[in-house]
């Protein structure tokens, strides 16, 4: 009898201590499920938690779980739950060979949503040496889970981020460096524009003095010509006049001759007509010869006035291509001033713009270089 009651007072002990466990575990906030020591560790009690998260999941986790509907748990197996159930058996066996305070830790995906498992032996209160049932106590991480990637995501993209802005600062510190060079070789590039410009303008100059010069010497070589025609026109008339003046001569000197005939005839009397008759003569002679002597002359001067107007007409000829050519010339550089000025005009709006492209590059570097600096 003593002995009886004495088991019966023991069991009744043992009954009280998992009754007064229930009734706390009803009211804490993390899933609860006691399960036995029997090979499939069946579930016999599931508190108010526990519950509302399998009602909440029950048709998701149903299918993860193969049809087992989770919120039949209380009176089934807890391997239900587990994939490999051998492998949770020997963990709640070595649970319960082990240290009084050893745990289980463990992670359990049901789709999309994760469980976080802690497995503790109870141990008897009347016999410390066994273990009464197994207590294990689930907690809801899918959200911590989800916020861990999204920081963990968040992180690699920040890294990643990091990295391209880096690249980036680093790519662009590089083209500021280009376009400062750019920069730098097209105001160069605008200061010899500028003098060849300069140069071109004075050459323009030089080349309109030399084409004014030509037409000058064109406008004096034609007056020229102009005159040494006049003057051959003026030798030819000299010619005509020393003609009449050599025909004047021989009739005066064929009157000459008749009148010392006519005097010869005369005898005496004629002598003195004689005389003058004969100087008529001799002056005749001198005037055909003086004038023989100037026709020479004038055709020896006409001879080189024909030269010179020749030469003339040919130098004229060449100083109108000359003159041409010198136009040319003046119009051709006329254009390359032009070509030159816009061309300057072109280099300095594009060493402008280089320089507002190298500012608005340096402004960009600086600004990665603070995104950089503040992650």
């Amino acid at each position: 009898m003593f002995g009886f009651t004495q088991k019966t007072e023991t069991k009744n002990t043992a009954d009280a201590q998992l009754d007064t466990m229930k009734v706390v575990l009803d009211h804490v906030d993390n899933m609860i499920l006691l399960c036995d020591t029997s090979h499939e560790n069946n579930v016999f009690y599931v508190n108010q938690t526990a519950k509302s998260v399998f009602e909440q999941y029950r048709q998701e986790m149903t299918q993860v779980l193969r049809g087992a509907d989770p919120t039949q748990a209380q009176g089934g197996s807890i391997h239900r739950f587990h994939q490999d159930p051998e492998r949770v058996r020997r963990i709640l066996q070595k649970l319960g060979s082990g240290a009084r305070n050893a745990t289980h830790v463990a992670d359990i995906p049901l789709g999309s949503i994760t469980l976080r498992t802690k497995a503790y032996p109870i141990w008897d209160a009347t016999d410390t040496s066994k273990v009464k049932c197994y207590l294990a106590c689930w907690e809801d991480i899918t959200s911590k889970i989800k916020h861990e990637e999204l920081q963990t995501d968040v992180a690699n993209k920040a890294s990643a981020l990091h990295e391209q802005v880096s690249y980036i600062a680093s790519t662009m510190e590089e083209v500021s460096t280009s376009i400062d060079e750019v920069a730098h070789t097209t105001a160069e590039a605008s200061n010899r524009g500028n003098s060849a410009f300069e140069s071109a303008n004075e050459g323009q100059v030089v080349v309109e003095g030399a084409v004014r010069g030509m037409r000058d010497v064109a406008t004096l070589v034609r007056t020229t010509a102009g005159v040494i025609g006049q003057l051959n026109t003026q030798s030819d008339k000299i010619g005509v006049i020393v003609g009449v003046i050599k025909d004047i001569a021989d009739q005066t000197n064929l009157l000459a001759l008749n009148a010392a005939i006519e005097a010869a005839r005369a005898g005496d009397t004629g002598r003195g007509f004689a005389v003058v008759a004969d100087e008529v003569r001799k002056l005749s002679e001198r005037t055909a010869k003086a004038t023989a002597e100037i026709g020479e002359l004038i055709s020896s001067i006409q001879i080189e006035i024909e030269r010179a107007v020749g030469t003339m007409t040919s130098g004229e000829k060449d100083v109108s291509a000359g003159e041409e050519k010198a136009v040319s010339a003046e119009k051709a550089l006329a254009r390359i001033v032009q070509d030159v000025g816009a061309m300057r005009n072109l280099i300095s709006e594009i060493s402008n713009a280089s320089e507002q492209q190298a500012s608005s590059v340096r402004d960009v570097a600086q600004r990665l270089e603070v995104i950089t600096s503040k992650q």
